[in-house]
């Protein structure tokens, strides 16, 4: 076959339509029904993308995932913007509103970021996430700060880990103070994906405030010291803010956070393997789910979802480790 230009195109799109028609057929083939799901997701060029995927069982009975859609999508990523974009893919036209409510589940992975969110922002975190995604964008960088400084420790930390790394002289700074390695999985000085979410607002790195904390906790000494070393700086800028110095009050507070989010973390970790950790996860899923069942009917109707966040999620010996630290202290929603 003689190539030209438009040859690649014109191959693409013959794959395209026979690779179609291949998984049209084994649809239409499942054993069982076809199960959705859908993400979306910003590309490194700053794109947009939702990804849309079927899980069915086979003829053979094998657990199967097909790609359906990559498409653009525009506009914000509310429910309804999403909906028209499936609705553009036409899954299903002969779905009906009761379908949806019968069949449709929450991400489990989701739901694990909703109860961590609730946990560090409160009831209304995505519009605390919002204001400082407009603080970013509009360059309010002092604004931004004690808009963070208002979440406590966690915010303080937020704000140093974005001073150290708001300048490469500060990241070689830290580095100096820390001895840090490039072997190291997670660096604090420079821009990596568990730091993202606190700067860029990238609400999908569910567990990336746990992993900024759980390393900060290792870091604890070189951290002091960079913080240490900052306050001699003749020029105030240099500084680390007086107000967002950690406090040894405040790492107590970072280790107890840290406790109560790694269940969490551990469990998200645990979900992203399908076919090596198949069995083991539904064995762990059963029994969350009855002990989360057996702990709900102990939860009182006025608590909050905090709360109930705690009584559903901890195991009983971080509980207590909890309330022993936090004795005296109003958990409920002011």
């Amino acid at each position: 076959m003689a190539w030209s230009g438009s040859s690649i195109t014109r191959e693409i799109h013959r794959l395209f339509e026979a690779k179609r028609d291949a998984i049209k057929t084994e649809l239409c083939n499942a054993l069982t029904a076809v199960h959705i799901i859908f993400d979306p997701w910003t590309s490194p060029n700053r794109f947009a993308i939702m990804a849309v995927f079927a899980h069915f069982i086979d003829q053979l009975g094998h657990q199967q995932s097909r790609l359906l859609a990559l498409r653009r999508q525009f506009g914000a990523h509310s429910g309804e913007n999403l909906a028209g974009s499936l609705i553009d893919i036409r899954l299903d036209p002969s779905m009906t509103p009761v379908d949806i409510k019968a069949r449709r589940m929450r991400c489990y992975g989701h739901t694990l970021n909703l109860v961590a969110r609730a946990f560090l922002f409160g009831k209304d975190a995505e519009s605390f996430e919002l204001e400082s995604d407009i603080n970013g964008m509009r360059g309010l960088v002092e604004q931004d700060l004690d808009h963070w400084h208002t979440k406590g420790p966690i915010g303080k930390l937020r704000n140093i880990v974005k001073f150290i790394r708001s300048s490469p002289q500060r990241s070689e700074q830290f580095k100096r103070v820390a001895r840090e390695q490039d072997h190291e999985e997670y660096r604090l000085c420079e821009e990596s994906m568990a730091e993202l979410e606190a700067v860029m607002n990238n609400e999908t790195r569910w567990n990336s405030t746990y992993m900024m904390i759980e390393r900060a906790l290792r870091k604890q000494t070189d951290i002091r010291a960079f913080i240490f070393a900052t306050q001699e700086e003749e020029d105030g800028v240099r500084r680390i803010p007086v107000e967002d110095i950690l406090s040894s009050e405040d790492w107590r507070v970072l280790g107890e956070a840290n406790e109560i989010l790694k269940p969490i973390y551990l469990q998200t970790m645990r979900m992203q393997d399908w076919v090596r950790l198949r069995r083991r996860r539904w064995e762990k899923l059963k029994w969350m789910l009855r002990s989360g069942l057996q702990r709900r009917q102990q939860i009182s109707e006025s608590q909050t979802v905090g709360q109930a966040a705690f009584a559903v999620f901890l195991p009983a010996l971080r509980r207590m480790r909890f309330t022993r630290y936090h004795s005296g202290v109003n958990l409920r929603d002011s």
